[in-house]
């Protein structure tokens, strides 16, 4: 199993931007085989946060999720209304972080 937990920041006013734009993604993204859960909320105590929570299979499921071109194309639109964010990568042995910036 790999569990992924992340914030985007986004550009101030465009947080219901992006959940509109993301919502479609996130509910095409459980119909994936080997998702668990991919779970999009706006933070309650940050008002630009929009915050991930998602769990695969494994690794290679993961992989195959971020390979695809609709992954490619909504993060063209969140590089353009988003400032950056932080995405933890759990496995079972270690944890990732990868930051973004915009």
């Amino acid at each position: 199993m790999k569990y992924v937990i992340g914030w985007l920041r986004m550009k101030p006013g465009r947080r219901d931007d992006l959940l509109a734009r993301i919502r479609p993604f996130a509910a095409a993204s459980r119909e994936e085989e080997g998702v668990i859960f991919f779970e999009v909320n706006p933070s309650d105590a940050e008002a630009d946060v929009v915050t991930f929570v998602e769990c695969y299979e494994s690794e290679a499921v993961h992989q195959r999720h971020l390979a695809t071109p609709e992954h490619d194309a909504l993060l063209a639109d969140i590089a353009l209304m988003g400032i950056g964010g932080r995405f933890h990568h759990i496995y079972p042995e270690r944890t990732d972080t990868h930051d973004l910036t915009f």
